[in-house]
């Protein structure tokens, strides 16, 4: 697996991608993890967010405090557009692409695939990517990979934006 550092437009636009296209679509491995991972360049602000040099996406530090379902997240995120958090009215949920720009490769022993300038209270998190009409992707950021599971079960959200420079 490869580290790399790249600016880049990452897919923001949310798409239905079934789990037999997924490997291929979002660039997994067989084990649904990232083929290769992005080196950020992470940057905090004084609102509890952070910035990525390496992608321009703008990311809540912590994002939802309790594990929502995801037509609950997608209503987090309209609160976050209508208060303008931080400053922003572009916030949404992150695409699978979007999200997997967090990992690292997986540590060895205990540890998250997250940088820790992240909360790591919020292990699972949404997208905005659907599977089938009734599951959505997710990705784990304690163990760095993606998966799928119903609307209906519970994960966090942080919420995204893209910020020009």
């Amino acid at each position: 697996m490869q580290t790399k550092t790249i600016k880049m437009d990452i897919r923001s636009t949310p798409q239905k991608t079934g789990k037999k296209d997924a490997e291929k679509t979002f660039s997994l491995t067989a084990l649904m993890m990232p083929e290769t991972y992005l080196k950020n360049k992470f940057q905090k602000n004084e609102n509890n967010l952070i910035y990525d040099n390496a992608t321009g996406l703008l990311w809540q530090k912590s994002g939802t405090k309790y594990p929502v379902n995801w037509h609950q997240a997608k209503r987090y995120i309209e609160k976050l557009n209508k208060k303008k958090h931080g400053g922003c009215s572009n916030w949404r949920l992150p695409t699978i692409e979007e999200l997997i720009t967090l990992l690292y490769k997986p540590p060895r022993g205990t540890g998250y695939c997250i940088e820790p300038v992240f909360d790591t209270k919020q292990k699972w998190l949404w997208s905005s990517d659907k599977c089938t009409f009734i599951s959505a992707w997710y990705v784990s950021l304690d163990l760095g990979f993606v998966a799928y599971n119903d609307v209906s079960s519970f994960y966090h959200v942080k919420g995204v934006c893209k910020i020009s420079n």
